[in-house]
């Protein structure tokens, strides 16, 4: 079983494919595949066209919905006072994942859904340019914000600068046959990444306000119970320059754990310096000791449904608090009076322990990832884990990766990716257990 993740819209965003100005052919075909959750006027597929009304004179093409649940495939150059469509009507929010297929071979328009030729429609234009760029779920408006935003989820998206043939259609659409020589072809569910790249490598797509999917989650469950890594030897830690990210959700913030009452451990690496945790006053939190006193950092508020990235990062005399998700950093909170000179570096032999902070203070909620890096993090590189990174994150300057969602129950590989080693339960708590959650989000 795996994580399947495609791209959702919630009616506010889209996909730009960048540097698409100039790819004006008066030949092609456009697919995508989608999961269609509401049908209303002017809700876009796919366009790469203005929004201005017909009787304006655009050109270009464009894919969309209307009142009566129909796709329309529209066509228009500027010569003409009348836009020209296939229309279809059928039933696209039944909850089924739908193909839709137009061409245009510089004479007839065809469109097809589910891989069957439904609409034609006899028309010779002489030029579709524009200067606009391609936009997936959204149709540009003229000054490159995009309009009539799609609400659903995206799978694929292609185009060939060709009219693909009813074969060629029917196997992609049924055997997944991708027909030779696309000008892109996007798997939008095979990254976590804000920036896509096409299958033949000439186009990026951007997201914008768009987020993935994930239908199901795996992590790791913690009730009062935590996993220790030991280190008998490696590298030794900068303490003030290096950065700790917990993934994953505190389930109760006020129960708390098994040695002090509304804290809740989330990841300790190695000493009472750095640490990410839900405190007390119902925030989350990072602190050092720098031999004079505790400077902890406290930000953000934990919510049961929600999964956050928390990440406390130490650079020089001064310690910062993230809290992340979905690209994006939610609040960060730092201060800038810890006395680097008392921070000692991190040597060998050190503990390391994920849903708790090391002596008792247990985690009640869930871990998908955690990771310490020998490095400060850039807050760039803290909004990419955030989306889904953790599960391909920089590898400069990480020195522990812990990733609970690998494998199907009963084969979780709980060991620290970067140098194998096993972990052990802690005392006074219960074995963390498997998880399979729907959804994530």
């Amino acid at each position: 079983m795996s994580v399947k993740t495609e791209l959702g819209w919630n009616g506010g965003g889209h996909i730009e494919i960048l540097n698409t100005e100039l790819l004006n052919p008066i030949e092609f075909t456009v697919y995508f595949k989608v999961l269609p959750k509401e049908w209303r006027n002017w809700r876009y597929f796919a366009a790469k066209a203005t929004d201005a009304p017909f009787s304006s004179g655009w050109q270009g093409w464009r894919f969309n919905n209307n009142l009566n649940d129909a796709i329309n495939f529209d066509i228009m150059d500027n010569t003409a006072e009348i836009y020209h469509r296939c229309w279809y009507p059928t039933n696209l929010t039944n909850g089924m994942v739908r193909d839709i297929t137009g061409t245009y071979d510089g004479k007839t328009m065809r469109l097809y859904c589910d891989g069957e030729l439904r609409v034609t429609y006899d028309i010779k234009v002489t030029t579709l340019a524009n200067g606009y760029n391609i936009k997936v779920g959204a149709c540009d408006s003229g000054t490159n914000t995009g309009t009539g935003f799609f609400n659903g989820e995206y799978f694929e998206f292609g185009m060939w600068t060709r009219a693909l043939s009813d074969e060629e259609i029917f196997d992609l659409t049924h055997y997944h046959e991708i027909p030779e020589d696309p000008e892109m072809f996007f798997k939008f569910g095979s990254a976590y990444s804000k920036i896509y790249t096409d299958m033949t490598g000439k186009y990026k797509a951007m997201q914008v306000g768009t987020r993935q999917v994930v239908k199901k989650i795996r992590g790791m469950n913690f009730d009062t119970g935590g996993f220790n890594y030991y280190y008998g030897s490696g590298d030794s830690i900068d303490r003030t320059h290096m950065t700790q990210i917990a993934v994953g959700r505190i389930r109760t913030p006020i129960k708390g754990g098994i040695a002090a009452t509304g804290r809740n451990g989330l990841l300790r690496t190695g000493g009472d310096i750095v640490m990410v945790w839900g405190e007390t006053n119902g925030q989350f939190q990072t602190s050092t000791y720098d031999g004079t006193a505790w400077k902890p950092v406290s930000d953000g508020t934990p919510d049961p449904d929600k999964y956050f990235t928390v990440c406390g990062v130490s650079n020089g005399n001064e310690l910062h608090l993230y809290v992340a998700g979905d690209g994006r950093i939610y609040t960060h909170n730092y201060r800038s009076d810890v006395i680097a000179s008392g921070v000692p570096e991190l040597n060998p032999p050190y503990n390391t322990t994920v849903g708790s902070s090391g002596f008792g203070y247990m985690l009640t909620g869930e871990i998908i990832a955690a990771l310490v890096y020998n490095r400060t993090l850039t807050q760039e590189e803290i909004e990419y884990i955030s989306d889904f990174g953790w599960k391909d994150p920089p590898r400069d300057g990480l020195v522990h990766w812990f990733i609970y969602d690998r494998t199907v129950e009963g084969e979780v590989d709980t060991s620290d990716q970067i140098t194998g080693v096993q972990p052990t339960r802690l005392l006074n708590g219960y074995t963390p257990s498997y998880i399979i959650k729907k959804p994530l989000r």
